[in-house]
C-alpha cells in the first residue's frame, strides 16, 4: 500500500490482527527497507500487537533518489505520516513508535522536536554516535557538499558484515534488492547534526521510551545511546544494552531474548 506524502508516496506495510492491546509502527534503518521487519512483526503479532512500517523516502519502494532527502524535517514528515495511517487504522488503540539505526535518530527527533502524543517509544540501535573517529576533513566535505552538490551519491561505506553475527543475515542483506548502500551529503549531514541536536535536548523526550543497543555494535556507538540516556529524564527512560551484539539486535542469534525483553516492557507500559 502506499500513504499520501507530500508530492509523492510512500510505501508502506500493514500486519494486522484482530483486536490488537496496542499498534507498533517501525521506522527501519539506513540502506535497507521496512520488510526486513517481517519476523519482528510476526513475533509482536503473535503477543498482541499490530504492527504498521513504510519505507524512508529514498529507500526500499519508496520512490525518489536512493540515500537522499532534501531536508531533514522530511523525514521528521514521514514518521508524522505512519502515525497518522496508524491512527486512523486503530483510533482507539494506543500507540507506540519503534525506530532502529537511522531510524533510532530519526525516532529520537521525532519525540523531542514534534512531542507526538503516543503510548511509548524504542530507540534501537541509534545512529547517534559513530564508533570510529570521523575526519575532520570528511565532516567539512559533506558539509561544503551539501550547499553545492547535496543530492550527489557516495558510498555509504556500510560494513554488511558489521550487521549481525549470524551469516545468513548477512548473506540475505547483501542479496536484497531492495537495500542500498550510497548516501547524499544533504542526507548525511542532515541526520549527523540530527545526532547532536537528539543528544543535547534529550530532556525534551518525554513519553516512555526504551533504550537498547549492542555493545559490539561498530555501525552505530552504543555511546550515543547512552549518552542520550544520560541527558534525558530517566524518571522515562529506560536504557538497555546488549553485552556483545552486533547492530541488528533483532536480527542476532539472541533475537529471541531481545525480542521478549522489548513485548514485556510494552506489556508493562500497557499495564500502568
Amino acid at each position: 500500500m502506499f500513504l499520501p506524502f507530500h508530492q509523492t508516496h510512500l510505501f508502506a506495510r500493514h500486519w494486522p490482527i484482530d483486536n490488537p492491546k496496542a499498534v507498533v509502527g517501525i521506522v527501519h534503518g539506513f540502506g535497507e527497507h521496512s520488510g526486513r521487519y517481517a519476523h519482528m512483526a510476526a513475533f509482536l503479532n503473535q503477543h498482541g500487537y499490530a504492527v504498521t512500517a513504510y519505507d524512508l523516502p529514498g529507500h526500499g519502494q519508496t520512490k525518489g533518489k536512493r540515500g537522499h532527502v532534501d531536508q531533514y524535517e522530511t523525514l521528521l514528515d514521514s514518521v508524522q505520516a505512519l502515525l497518522d495511517f496508524t491512527r486512523t487504522e486503530y483510533p482507539e488503540r494506543p500507540v507506540f513508535l519503534f525506530g532502529h539505526s537511522m531510524g533510532g535518530n530519526i525516532l529520537a527527533n521525532f519525540l523531542i522536536r514534534r512531542q507526538p502524543a503516543i503510548q511509548g517509544a524504542i530507540v534501537q540501535g541509534a545512529w547517534l554516535n559513530v564508533p570510529y573517529a570521523l575526519p575532520k576533513f570528511e565532516i567539512w566535505l559533506a558539509k561544503t557538499m551539501r550547499n553545492i552538490l547535496p543530492s550527489i551519491q557516495v558510498s555509504s561505506k556500510l560494513d554488511v558484515s558489521a550487521v549481525s553475527r549470524d551469516p545468513a543475515v548477512v548473506a540475505a542483506y547483501k542479496a536484497d534488492p531492495l537495500n542500498h548502500s550510497v548516501i547524499t551529503p544533504g542526507w548525511f549531514f542532515g541526520a549527523y547534526e540530527a545526532q547532536q541536536y537528539a543528544i543535547s535536548h534529550a530532556a525534551g523526550i518525554q513519553v516512555p521510551t526504551l533504550i537498547m543497543h549492542g555493545t559490539a555494535d561498530k555501525i552505530a556507538g552504543v555511546a550515543g545511546s547512552k549518552a542520550l540516556y544520560e541527558n534525558g529524564n530517566k524518571a522515562l527512560l529506560t536504557v538497555k544494552t546488549w553485552d556483545g551484539l552486533y547492530h541488528e539486535i533483532h536480527n542476532e542469534p539472541e533475537q529471541q531474548t531481545v525480542f521478549n525483553y522489548m513485548t514485556g516492557w510494552l506489556d508493562s507500559r500497557l499495564a500502568r
